[in-house]
């Protein structure tokens, strides 16, 4: 028995995540070719990390993890410690560098696990633990990276949104994108969207330096922005006098609910003043910023055009790894505007679902005013 269920182990990681049967494949027969070849060493690439990767120029560094190195012992800094293990017998632990590099090898190449274990030597069940480990880790550090700027730091995000324009009081966009996934989790149709793929929706909000300030993830593709907006802890938070003062507000666009802290645009029913059609232009204008930041994303960790796993709390904790790491480049400056592609965006212009706030009509219609 003992025998099998390790036979049966390596089975489950013969086919990765990302990687299924084909109907050209005889499935039954694999098995019984499987349990009786005898089992040995596969052959791997040895000692990528630790003898060719301290090779890599700069610039060949960021070719291949995409990130640059700075960026690197910034995230090293973050989750080295967390991620090191004593040697208590046994496999020797890998050191915290050689998870991190797993992990942005699968993150930001789309390579398959099965070539990820090539490349790195190791094997495949040790690859699929390293990434979802490393991606938990990061996930952890949401808190300290991703954060809701204080007062001052809200006062200065202001005037960069304003610029020479009239919008003054923009403390940050909000808009929402689908991260496609394999399949249907647990055979729940609620997790194909208006497209008719299957995708977990990712909501965000950024400054005007395009780091990520709140991430809320989780919902099934099928569900409205404005009721994941509803539903995250950010909507409670500022509806119970939280996180902005008074004068400031976030912008969005026709998806959201308007409200008394966050504008939308008119809707253009052919009959808006052109006061109104140039208030639309200019927050039009001002929103590019969180597409801008999406682009970046799905651009950077090009795993997120389609992630292949089947355990939603790991999809999570997936994505939120890449917020973290989204915002590490951008604190570390590293050349954002190179990785931003649009061509992976999945504008579903969705219309509001919810009623207006009175309030959010007299901030919208005093913007107006001033513009």
């Amino acid at each position: 028995m003992a025998e099998l269920a390790i036979v049966l182990h390596d089975l489950m990681f013969e086919f990765d995540d990302d990687e299924a049967l084909d109907g050209d494949n005889d499935f039954p027969s694999y098995i019984l070719a499987f349990v009786n070849q005898k089992r040995e060493k596969v052959p791997r690439i040895e000692g990528f990390v630790e003898t060719v990767v301290p090779q890599y120029t700069s610039w060949d560094f960021k070719y291949h993890f995409r990130i640059s190195r700075v960026t690197f012992e910034r995230l090293l800094g973050e989750v080295g410690p967390e991620l090191y293990r004593d040697y208590c017998g046994g496999n020797t632990p890998l050191l915290p560098d050689k998870q991190c590099l797993t992990f942005l090898w699968y993150a930001c190449n789309q390579s398959s696990m099965r070539g990820v274990s090539h490349m790195f030597g190791l094997s495949k069940s040790t690859v699929h633990s390293c990434i979802h480990k490393v991606a938990a880790t990061i996930s952890t550090r949401r808190h300290s990276v991703i954060r809701w700027p204080d007062q001052t730091r809200q006062a200065h995000i202001a005037e960069g949104f304003a610029g020479e324009s009239c919008l003054r009081g923009i403390v940050g966009v909000i808009d929402g994108t689908h991260i496609r996934i394999i399949n249907i989790l647990n055979g729940q149709p609620d997790y194909i969207n208006r497209k008719s793929y299957p995708s977990v929706q990712l909501q965000l909000v950024v400054d005007d330096m395009m780091l990520i300030t709140d991430a809320y993830v989780g919902w099934p593709g099928s569900v409205h922005d404005a009721r994941v907006f509803r539903n995250s802890p950010l909507y409670h938070d500022v509806e119970d006098g939280h996180k902005l003062a008074e004068h400031q507000y976030l912008i969005g666009d026709t998806a959201y609910p308007l409200r008394s802290w966050l504008v939308t645009p008119f809707k253009d029913n052919g009959h808006l003043s052109q006061q109104q059609r140039r208030f639309n232009r200019m927050l039009s204008g001002k929103r590019q910023v969180v597409e801008r930041a999406i682009g970046h994303l799905k651009g950077r960790f090009r795993r997120l055009r389609e992630l292949m796993f089947h355990d939603i709390s790991q999809i999570c904790q997936f994505i939120m790894a890449t917020c973290v790491m989204h915002n590490l480049c951008v604190l570390s400056d590293d050349d954002v505007s190179s990785f931003i592609n649009f061509d992976d965006q999945d504008d579903m212009e969705l219309e509001n679902i919810f009623a207006d706030a009175t309030g959010g009509h007299v901030r919208r219609n005093a913007l107006v005013a001033q513009c």
